[in-house]
């Protein structure tokens, strides 16, 4: 069950909060990238009931920085989306996925702590079984047949 932190201060279940749909980064394309995700932190905001005043609070940064990161004007780093993930109480992570793809947030967050809980040589051997069962496994939807080439 993945939580997030409420403008109240609150702890909620999102798939008590939101309806679920099956959007995600995984079939954008490199240029729109930066856009879905730029999408993706507004609905997060929104979803969670802050204004981008209270954000930029939050993370030392003026509003419109905030903002300019959810319209995609200005590219969101590593460190920002830290930033993001602690004042919204969830893994940074999660954040480059839209709130409302439930399933896919929680196979990312179980793959998270398999990778964090193993050593260097099991996590490597864990993520090559997994590219490799990809690999021997038709595509599902048509944005992973093009990214592996097959459509």
């Amino acid at each position: 069950m993945i939580a997030a932190q409420s403008k109240s201060g609150q702890q909620d279940s999102l798939n008590q909060r939101i309806s679920f749909d099956n959007t995600s980064l995984a079939g954008d394309v490199k240029a729109g990238h930066s856009r879905a995700m730029s999408v993706h932190l507004k609905k997060w905001r929104l979803l969670l009931g802050f204004t981008l005043a209270e954000v930029g609070a939050k993370v030392g940064k003026h509003f419109s920085a905030v903002g300019k990161w959810e319209t995609g004007i200005n590219a969101v780093g590593m460190k920002e989306l830290e930033l993001l993930g602690r004042a919204y109480g969830v893994p940074a992570i999660l954040l480059t996925l839209d709130p409302g793809n439930r399933e896919r947030m929680e196979f990312l967050m179980r793959a998270h702590s398999i990778i964090f809980a193993s050593d260097p040589q099991n996590a490597e051997a864990w993520l090559s079984f997994g590219e490799k069962t990809i690999k021997a496994t038709p595509p599902i939807d048509g944005a992973t047949s093009k990214r592996r080439g097959r459509g």
